[in-house]
């Protein structure tokens, strides 16, 4: 059988220091390290890199863990919108109730109204129909300077003379 090669642990590797920057000859002739062309990494973000997979490597019940954990983290918020859904159903479902309560009060009213503009309806044609009586009954009598004496406050006397009075 072959022998499996050792896997490195932080002691074996080199420690990296991120503060160190690359000398002088690493980098061209009068550009500043920071400087890179495009698809080139600098040494700081490969050396987070190798240090991340070195902690992958050395430990990995706590790097599933923390996937775990993250995991569960996205599970809880993707529970979290659909809780706020349901809760934002639930507050459209009574504002709905609420609508229709309101509308049941405005249709009993509209129709007290429309009850009560009946009866005026009503009233009015009996009012009209007292007038014309009214006014047949002053025409029938003919008797125009007794109207004008009784607008006038002044009485006749029921024999018919008006010029007895006073």
């Amino acid at each position: 059988m072959t022998a499996a090669a050792p896997i490195p642990t932080a002691t074996e590797a080199p420690p990296m220091d991120p503060t160190t920057e690359a000398g002088p000859a690493d980098s061209p002739p009068g550009s500043p390290p920071e400087t890179l062309a495009r698809g080139h990494t600098s040494s700081r973000t490969a050396a987070a890199g190798a240090t991340l997979r070195a902690q992958i490597a050395e430990n990995p019940l706590a790097s599933f863990l923390g996937a775990v954990v993250v995991a569960l983290l996205v599970s809880m918020l993707a529970t979290t919108n659909i809780r706020i859904n349901r809760l934002e159903d639930k507050v459209d479902a009574g504002f709905a109730a609420q609508d229709a309560k309101i509308d049941a009060k405005f249709n009993d009213l509209d129709a007290k109204f429309d009850d009560l503009d009946a009866k005026f309806d009503d009233l009015d044609a009996k009012f009209d129909e007292m007038n014309l009586k009214l006014t047949a009954r002053i025409a029938k009598l003919n008797a125009t300077d007794e109207v004008d004496a009784a607008i006038e406050g002044r009485l006749s006397d029921r024999t018919g003379d008006p010029a007895a009075d006073p």
